[in-house]
């Protein structure tokens, strides 16, 4: 017996079989591959962004006693090189001031000199306070807070060799995001994440060359931070032990647009490029890739962001798989009869089962290479530009290999399992229309009840990890993310259908009343259509857990994107400080945010950010206009300790000296509420004034805040103890769109003012995973969903229709009108998708509840409450329902197309 061909032939003669077998096969094969692609595509976009904050993609060190000249047409001849600046760096052993007599020391830092197009070119070491005036130095707020220097004050540096040189401060510089260049740049020291110097000054290129270079005698090492004297209180000691003390370096900028997309592959091609100038270079430069490590933790990121991406559309694979199960539950009684046929014709059972089990598996197979080519084709009209960056032809090989494996084995497996027990019945009972069925055997041991226990426990053990973000030895955000976070939701969905299916099957077994509400609704074909579903309460249980399911799952998918986007745009907004960001260019009063009042803007505020001192330590403190603040930015209840938003506005507005502290602040400080604080805050010339404040709150977060020590004051208030009544920029809030708002503003505003908006802005996100925009992800998810709702109410139909054709052919040869037995097949309908479409709004919405809260790590802030994007789920239960008509037609035409005398003579 040729077994293939058998299998082959049963999958051509029972072309609805087959057919009905493909369907759900199909769908999970489709879902998968977009899934897959989408992960793939995503890598291009985590790439981008990952290099798009970078100010330096290479550190390009010059030998001893190299000439920059050559280097650096070397380094402008390349093809992958877009800007090249000069930088130097100078070791100091210590820095010492010395006012009232009282000397002051710190250890070990850094000189730089930059290149005057460094700052704009890179974005780094932009002052805070003050300037860089010829021959004197722009001090980090680490090193001015150690020594309690400010500008005006002299700074003595002892530099390796022996030699010193003492430099006048002229202002404070901020040295965030410059870890990378500031640090080691060999790869020992950076692997185990050596510590940059946080004791920092910059002054101009030829200053330092002239001043601080000349003093340092050629072959000089920096000196070892754990010999070099005292470190500062709560700072990680940093690692030099073998730096020179003089590095000369050119940094690079690449043309990020020549990248490839995937984060291996771009590795591999920045690594072309290094060897290349490399080899130019004939020994006298070291390319250091700062963009290559930044992109090193990527791979793992992506690793896990795919099981992020694959667990969101799990229900959706999982509900496509039982489509499968649907269809062999609805073509069970043919199959049985035809086995018994066989049977009675002398088949064996050893001969029926490999054909049967081969045709399954046949099926499955073409329904998964389907499923691949329909998922290619959406995956590239969705997303392919960012596919084809991320090398199209692999990540299609690799997701259509992992679609058609998997789909192949768990279609095969939830097809089989019934069809063995099919199969094993005796040839008599196999012709029977009617089988005598027992509770499966999950239910009798109430392995539901159990898998939720399970989950439960998981989940509390696990503590709702979720994900947090951590840096890697070279300070670069990565995810660590723990395998427990889908376990437990995953049994929750498992535990849940399987409790939802009990319940739902016990109910349509035990109700009584179905027959007279229908009845009432759609008249006697209501009726009929009541006592069908009580008769087959299995099957329609079935039917309405998976509708039940699918709007679920999409509710689910609904929810946590609308929070996910929720949280981005207030990550943002943290970030900039509200919709609108215009800053002038020259000194400019609070009365000037008048201007920019009119249409788009909804409401304004000026705002003020100084570099003030609490004791020696320098810290921003943010003056602002309390009464104006909550209708522009953005201000939640979680920014405040033991307070609301609404109390801590209302505290600063009750007292002129109120302050509003930061965590750290407070603690460093021992202050309470009620506490006197006294702050030197720069007055209009520039000379520090100590202010009295009363310390009203303490404050978590704060618009446009450092996330470590700031403080928040009444702006009226600084403006009078100070008399400086320049403000740092203006916060406005938006009405409509964002970007055409930010548009009209900036022409209304001329070239005096700076303007930005959310649109512009680039919110330093958590992690690499957060980077993603989910859009595609939850088109495909919340698409499939509404698909599988349709699809399996029609199976369900379809199903009714062919086990009761001799039944709706007797009631048609009797004189029931047809369109009676239209109604029974409505109100089936009606029943299924209200029940299921009901039940699956309020299970989405607890599961969406649940990934925010195993998810919310990725958020900060957490967000306060979920974001319930009712105008899409309103969308989504319209277009389930578009689809339940979609269903009910198909059976309509099913059942015009019915043969009264045929269906009479079925046996």
């Amino acid at each position: 017996m040729n077994l293939p061909r058998h299998a082959i032939r049963l999958v051509l003669r029972e072309p609805r079989r087959s057919l009905a077998a493909l369907v759900g096969v199909t769908i999970a094969s489709t879902l998968i591959t977009s899934v897959l692609l989408f992960g793939a595509a995503s890598s291009s976009t985590v790439t981008r962004r990952a290099l798009a904050d970078l100010p330096v993609d290479a550190q390009v060190v010059l030998g001893q006693g190299a000439d920059a000249a050559p280097a650096r047409a070397i380094l402008t001849a390349d093809p992958a090189v877009r800007n090249v600046t000069a930088f130097d760096l100078a070791h100091f052993n210590s820095a010492s001031t010395n006012k009232a007599g009282t000397a002051t020391q710190t250890s070990v830092g850094v000189v730089l000199g930059l290149d005057p197009s460094f700052t704009s070119a890179t974005g780094l070491f932009g002052l805070s306070s003050g300037s860089v005036t010829p021959g004197g130095i722009a001090i980090s707020r680490d090193l001015a807070s150690n020594l309690g220097a400010v500008p005006g004050d002299t700074v003595a540096f002892q530099l390796p060799g022996g030699g010193s040189v003492s430099l006048p401060v002229s202002g404070i510089v901020s040295i965030v995001g410059a870890d990378l260049i500031l640090g080691p740049i060999d790869a020992a020291h950076r692997a185990v994440g050596a510590n940059p110097p946080v004791n920092v000054a910059v002054m101009s290129l030829t200053d330092l060359e002239r001043l601080v270079l000349s003093k340092i005698p050629a072959g000089a090492v920096a000196a070892d931070p754990a010999t070099a004297g005292g470190t500062p209180s709560g700072v990680n000691t940093p690692v030099f032990a073998p730096d020179p003390a003089v590095r000369r370096e050119l940094h690079v900028q690449i043309d990020h647009a020549q990248l490839p997309g995937d984060p291996v592959a771009a590795q591999a091609w920045l690594d072309t490029v290094r060897r290349r100038v490399e080899r130019q270079g004939a020994g006298t430069i070291t390319w250091v890739d700062d963009a290559a490590a930044s992109l090193e933790p990527l791979a793992k990121d992506l690793a896990w962001g795919q099981i992020l991406f694959i667990f969101l559309a799990l229900p959706g694979i999982l509900l496509a798989l039982a489509l499968s199960r649907l269809a062999a539950d609805a073509t069970a009684d043919a199959t049985r009869r035809h086995a018994a046929l066989l049977r009675a014709r002398g088949a064996t059972r050893r001969q029926l089962g490999p054909v049967f089990m081969g045709a399954t598996i046949v099926t499955a197979l073409i329904g998964s290479v389907l499923g691949v080519a329909i998922g290619v084709g959406i995956g590239f009209a969705l997303f392919g530009a960012d596919l084809i960056s991320a090398g199209a032809p692999g990540a299609v090989l690799r997701g259509g290999a992992i679609a058609i494996a998997l789909t192949t084995v768990l279609a095969s497996l939830a097809a089989i399992l019934p069809l063995r027990a099919q199969l094993a019945e005796e040839i008599a009972a196999g012709r029977q229309e009617l089988q005598r069925g027992r509770a499966p055997l999950w239910q009798r041991l109430y392995l539901d009840i159990l898998t939720l226990i399970v989950g439960a426990v998981v989940y509390v053990v696990a503590g709702g990890s979720g994900i947090h973000p951590v840096l890697n030895a070279e300070g670069n955000p990565t995810v660590t993310l723990a395998l427990t976070s889908f376990v437990a939701p995953l049994f929750f969905w498992i535990g849940g259908t399987a409790v939802l299916l009990r319940v739902v099957t016990a109910g349509l077994k035990r109700t009584g009343r179905l027959s007279q509400v229908l009845g009432r609704i759609l008249g006697p074909g209501g009726e009929l259509a009541g006592r069908s579903v009580t008769a087959r309460a299995a099957a329609a249980s079935r039917a309405i857990v998976v509708l039940a399911l699918a709007v679920g799952f999409a509710t689910s998918v609904l929810v946590f994107d609308a929070t996910y986007r929720q949280q981005q745009v207030v990550d943002a907004q943290l970030t900039l400080g509200a919709d609108l960001k215009a800053t002038p260019l020259a000194a400019t009063p609070a009365s000037a945010a008048s201007n920019l009042a009119g249409a788009g803007i909804a409401g304004v505020t000026p705002f003020v950010d100084r570099v003030v001192y609490v004791g020696p330590e320098a810290q921003d403190l943010l003056a602002i206009d309390a009464s104006t603040l909550a209708s522009v930015a953005p201000l939640s209840d979680s920014f405040f300790v033991k307070s609301t938003a609404k109390a801590a506005m209302a505290a600063l507005q009750s007292r002129p000296d109120a302050i509003l502290v930061s965590a750290e602040t407070a603690k460093d400080y021992s202050i309470v509420a009620g506490d006197r604080i006294r702050i030197r805050v720069p007055d209009a010339s520039g000379t520090l004034k100590t202010i009295d404040f009363t310390m009203a709150g303490i404050a978590l977060e704060f618009p446009t805040a450092p996330k470590d020590a700031f403080l928040v004051a009444n702006q009226a208030y600084v403006v009078a103890q100070t008399g400086n009544d320049r403000i740092s920029f203006v916060l406005a809030r938006a009405d409509g769109d964002v970007g055409t708002a930010s548009a009209n503003l900036a022409r209304r505003l001329g070239s005096g003012w700076q303007v930005a908006d959310l649109g512009t802005t680039s919110a330093r996100l958590a992690n690499s995973i957060t980077s993603v925009d989910l859009s595609s992800l939850v088109l495909l998810d919340v698409g499939f969903a509404v698909l599988i709702a349709g699809v399996g109410v029609a199976l369900f139909l379809l199903a009714g229709l062919a086990e009761r054709r001799r039944e709706f052919a007797t009631l048609i040869a009797i004189g029931a009108e047809p369109r009676q037995v239209r109604a029974s097949m409505i109100g089936e309908a009606l029943f299924i998708g209200a029940a299921g479409v009901s039940q699956g709004l309020i299970a989405g919405g607890l599961v969406g509840l649940a990934l925010l809260q195993i998810l919310a790590g990725i958020f900060d802030p957490p967000a306060d409450s979920p974001a319930i994007p009712l105008v899409l789920i309103g969308a989504m239960t319209a277009i389930v329902g578009v689809s339940l008509v979609g269903a009910l037609a198909l059976a309509d035409r099913g059942l015009s197309r019915l043969s009264v005398v045929a269906a009479l003579r079925e046996r």
